[in-house]
């Protein structure tokens, strides 16, 4: 008896299986979603009618915003489905693990518990209607980009300096992240009450890399949230 309680006072101070348990029950959801509903056919066909250049320059000439993340669902719609059941629990873990670090969670097993379930909350199904691979692709996959390419500001915000690659990384993810319209705006508003924040402490941002990145990121967000929505005639 006192080595399973033991053992489970462990897995509960665990910084890994919060996530480990996230991710097998995502797992399991997804093994079981009837997929094919919605606009999944759609674009499951995209690729055997056009190719990705000449339907991503449509869709840019027709709707700019989206243009690259509708180019990845068209390549995943592609793939074998058991790609995107292993594949979306996998990103909407990695988004708990980064909600965890930007609020300087990773220390408390229980913020570490909360996140992970919180994740749990949202009904899934909402998604079928639209499509499952589709709808995920669209919010939840640009999301996990727009979590990852703030990691770097929460470093510096610390006061610590962010490695090169973080910050280099943070540009592509954020121009991936923006290219969802509800993104780019909120995105740039995160920006701004980042820098807003470096202002009022009058403290320096930590590293060139951190300038570097946060000047690119909101250069991308102001120019994609302005841009994005625009219909082309």
């Amino acid at each position: 008896m006192n080595m399973l309680r033991r053992s489970v006072g462990r897995a509960v101070r665990s910084r890994i299986v919060p996530y480990v348990a996230l991710y097998a029950v995502l797992l399991a959801l997804h093994l079981q979603f009837t997929l094919g509903t919605g606009d999944d056919p759609m674009y499951a066909a995209m690729l055997d009618q056009y190719s990705l250049a000449y339907f991503s320059l449509w869709h840019y000439y027709t709707w700019s915003a989206r243009t690259l993340i509708e180019a990845v669902v068209c390549i995943v719609e592609a793939l074998p489905a058991i790609v995107w059941r292993l594949a979306d629990p996998l990103c909407i873990t990695l988004c708990a693990a980064c909600i965890v670090r930007l609020a300087r969670l990773e220390d408390r097993p229980a913020g570490r518990w909360a996140v992970c379930g919180l994740a749990l909350c949202y009904p899934w199904q909402d998604m079928s209607s639209a499509g499952w691979v589709c709808t995920t692709l669209v919010f939840v996959w640009p999301l996990l980009a727009a979590l990852a390419a703030l990691l770097p500001l929460g470093e510096s915000l610390r006061g610590n300096r962010p490695r090169a690659w973080q910050c280099a990384a943070a540009l592509p993810l954020t121009l991936y992240a923006a290219n969802m319209e509800l993104l780019a705006g909120l995105l740039t508003l995160l920006l701004l009450a980042y820098l807003a924040c470096v202002v009022a402490s009058a403290a320096p941002l930590a590293g060139v890399g951190a300038a570097w990145a946060v000047r690119g990121q909101y250069r991308l967000c102001t120019h994609l949230s302005g841009h994005s929505a625009a219909v082309r005639q």
